[in-house]
């Protein structure tokens, strides 16, 4: 190193210059640092992964053990757990961008061991699934934030709340068509109506997203502690990986709007039955 001496009125500054070699060396340095967390990034997102499953366990044993006891989990008790799951979240993020996980392959590779169920009714008691008792508070919070925020044309802002809602509308009206109303609309074209719901469910999960989106933009919490991937990402063939972090999402999102709107769920439900009996 060298130094050199700038004189002052008050005082001498001594500054350190590194030589050329010594530059090198420390370029050469962080680059195997970085290196080395690329390549540990990987397998540190999967550990990860593993938490967030064992997260989700835990607080469903917890679920079980409270009604066991004829008590519920408390709001507070609950946002901390949905803390650190999303906590966790967004650390395994952090290491797919520092290993350069950029394909959605990788990504649903390395997350597979947090999608753990494929049964409903396991999948309804997930921290996901029940933020979803959370839906109506934290929209009034997000309306307020953004009425308070002074952002142009605050109404058109909030519109993403009203689209989630249209789109939770139109899955429930797929799921629960009878099979008057499927001859009716489709005349028996079964393809035709999956690819309708198909299509209703993958832009339920994208309008849940976008409030997501909406919420950390102005500050309020989330509506679930991570986004979800539809079926059409990346429109390519699936891997088995990435079918099932495709089904696993899709059914805890269906799972959290079931919680959020389980009045709409129960008068289409209503609705079916008595289509089902014919009067």
């Amino acid at each position: 190193m060298k130094e050199s001496f700038s004189p002052s009125s008050s005082e001498t500054e001594v500054v350190v210059q590194a030589t050329p070699e010594e530059l090198q060396a420390m370029r050469e340095s962080y680059k195997k640092y970085r290196e080395a967390e690329k390549a540990a990034s990987p397998e540190r997102a999967r550990a990860q992964a593993e938490t967030l499953r064992e997260t989700n366990r835990a607080f469903i044993a917890n679920r079980e053990r409270n009604r066991a006891k004829g008590k519920e989990m408390s709001e507070e008790e609950f946002l901390l757990w949905e803390e650190d799951f999303a906590g966790d979240w967004e650390r395994l993020q952090e290491y797919l961008r520092k290993g350069e996980i950029s394909s959605s392959e990788q990504e649903a590779d390395i997350e597979e061991p947090m999608f753990f169920t494929r049964d409903e009714r396991v999948l309804h008691e997930t921290i996901e699934a029940q933020a979803g008792n959370y839906y109506h508070k934290r929209a009034k919070e997000l309306r307020e934030a953004i009425a308070a925020s002074g952002v142009e044309d605050p109404e058109e802002v909030m519109k993403p709340l009203s689209d989630f809602y249209m789109q939770v509308n139109e899955h429930l009206r797929f799921k629960y068509m009878s099979h008057d109303d499927l001859e009716y609309e489709y005349g028996g074209d079964y393809a035709s109506y999956d690819r309708g719901r198909t299509a209703a469910h993958n832009n339920t999960i994208t309008a849940l997203n976008r409030i997501n989106d909406l919420a950390r933009r102005f500050g309020t919490t989330p509506f679930t502690p991570r986004n979800f991937w539809t079926s059409y990402k990346d429109m390519k063939s699936q891997t088995p990986a990435e079918s099932t972090r495709m089904r696993y999402d899709r059914d805890v999102v269906e799972e959290y709007y079931a919680i959020a709107f389980s009045d709409k769920e129960q008068q289409y439900a209503r609705r079916r039955e008595r289509a089902d009996r014919g009067y």
